[in-house]
């Protein structure tokens, strides 16, 4: 993107993220998929620098809103916001019992779509961040918001929980 604006230490302005989309999916015990979409407005028309960076995640495929040949970033038609989407991976952990992923997020309205295995229970995010459940054809959806940070999702995994045996008695007590 060609500009008018002034540029900064690195040559090119910074811009800012106005949204940022993740599905994130667990697809086994070590890691899980995520699919990034990165929004932003230009103002001016002019070139720009986005760190596109989640800490752990690892992108290995990534198109732009602009012509395919490029890494350039064009505006839809008759929209003037800029589209970047990524797809990487990132490593699932496991802690004291707990599975969970951690990265940083773009300080931006960010929206995490998840999916977890069946057997999660238990879950939990940074408590500034709200995790609403949504139940679809696929299955459990997760959608947790948050302002961006250090972003933060821990489960337990339901076959490894201690199973307790239930047992089943009965009392009788008698007054002479």
């Amino acid at each position: 993107m060609r500009g008018k604006s002034s540029a900064g230490g690195s040559g090119l302005p910074t811009a800012t993220l106005q949204r940022v989309e993740l599905d994130l999916s667990v697809a086994g015990d070590d890691y899980a998929r995520v699919t990034g979409r990165f929004t932003t407005d230009l103002v001016d028309d002019y070139a720009t620098s986005i760190n596109l960076a989640l800490g752990s995640v690892q992108w290995s495929q990534w198109s732009f809103s602009g012509p395919p040949s490029k890494n350039r970033l064009l505006p839809l038609r008759d929209d003037s916001s800029y589209t970047a989407t990524l797809e990487g991976v990132t490593r699932v952990e496991l802690q004291q019992m707990r599975r969970g992923v951690s990265f940083s997020l773009p300080t931006a309205p960010c929206i995490l779509n998840i999916r977890l295995p069946g057997n999660a229970v238990d879950l939990r995010v940074r408590s500034e961040d709200v995790m609403q459940t949504e139940q679809t054809e696929q299955g459990t959806v997760y959608r947790v918001t948050s302002s961006g940070g250090e972003f933060s999702l821990s489960w337990r995994d339901q076959e490894q929980l201690p199973q307790m045996a239930a047992v089943n008695a009965t009392s009788d007590t008698r007054y002479e």
